[in-house]
């Protein structure tokens, strides 16, 4: 695949979506988005797009690739032959703004904490550094039976950075150096951490069924959409849709499909209400809405929990550094 941003394809496929409804030629759409890439020295994807239409393959599906994957090529063919491209595009681009939506408040999310994480880090060294050395003489006074062990460990550590501080702020420098190009680069890997699981879920289930009414207005077969859809997910929908898929192909409708792969009533319902009407797609769009509601109520009390449980690091943390450092020295004052 190309490497593009998530905000580069979303831009791509924008200037096709209003070419195309404003019934522009393809190739004033792929000039404009030229002008657009050399000043972000990616000319060469829109000319390598040039080639695959107008060369090698002669449809505008043939474009996409290497930049989205296969199963939403598949939907701009399908587009091509109904008519619909622009309906495509106006689409697959919702499902991108969607996934840079949500992959940008994570970062927002994870990074904040970060952040406050390495500030307080970078106060506690400075501490160490400039002002545990001043309490030293205050401390050698003191019966060092009365010290806590966790004091000592902390004089140590101020000694060992002011021995080394060159290096103690390198490391720093690298350290905060490798978390923002984790953050920018491999953001996808956040996914992984068990507080943002249900947010993961929740943004592949609307993702999903977006691109289901996708494929449903691009005319491809209802099974066939199940399949090329379920096998981009990893969460619980995955086996869903594999099991409705099979339903499909022994002749059962949409929503008896989704019931016997192990779908919720409500998704059944809104089935059964799109397939009565003969509009599914809609169904599906509804759904999906239904899962970005859902969506950004659980953002907000992640962030909400994120923000309480820095709160009471901050806390802990300078009541930690208020044990092991002043009250030895209150202890011993109160016992002159």
């Amino acid at each position: 695949m190309t490497d593009l941003k998530m905000e580069e394809i979303i831009i791509i496929l924008e200037v096709f979506e209003e070419s195309i409804a404003d019934g522009l030629d393809i190739r004033y759409t792929l000039r404009r988005l030229e002008s657009v890439f050399s000043r972000r020295r990616k000319a060469q994807v829109i000319e390598d797009m040039r080639r695959r239409i107008f060369v090698e393959k002669g449809t505008i599906a043939a474009g996409f690739h290497e930049i989205l994957p296969e199963n939403l090529i598949e939907a701009i063919t399908a587009g091509e032959k109904s008519g619909h491209l622009d309906v495509i595009f106006a689409e697959i681009k919702r499902v991108y703004q969607l996934k840079q939506t949500v992959y940008e408040r994570i970062k927002k999310a994870i990074s904040y904490p970060i952040a406050i994480i390495i500030a307080l880090t970078g106060i506690f060294a400075a501490v160490l550094i400039f002002l545990i050395p001043r309490f030293a003489a205050v401390f050698k006074s003191i019966d060092q039976k009365k010290i806590p062990a966790a004091t000592k460990m902390l004089f140590k550590m101020s000694v060992f950075l002011r021995g080394h501080l060159s290096l103690t702020v390198v490391l720093m420098i690298i350290i905060g150096t490798l978390i923002f190009i984790f953050i920018k680069k491999y953001y996808h890997l956040l996914y992984k951490i068990p507080v943002v699981s249900g947010v993961m879920t929740l943004q592949e289930n609307a993702t999903a069924y977006l691109l289901l009414a996708v494929f449903h207005e691009s005319g491809i077969n209802t099974t066939r959409s199940l399949n090329a859809v379920g096998q981009s997910l990893a969460g619980p929908l995955k086996r869903i849709l594999s099991e409705a898929g099979k339903a499909m192909e022994e002749g059962n409708s949409v929503p008896k499909s989704f019931e016997r792969g192990g779908a919720s009533d409500d998704v059944v319902i809104y089935l059964e209400v799109g397939d009565a009407t003969g509009r599914i797609g809609k169904s599906f769009k509804k759904l999906s809405e239904i899962e970005i509601k859902s969506l950004d109520k659980m953002m907000g009390r992640m962030v909400a929990t994120l923000n309480i449980a820095l709160l009471l690091v901050a806390g802990l943390s300078i009541v930690g550094l208020f044990g092991i450092t002043v009250y030895p020295i209150y202890s011993m004052l109160g016992g002159l």
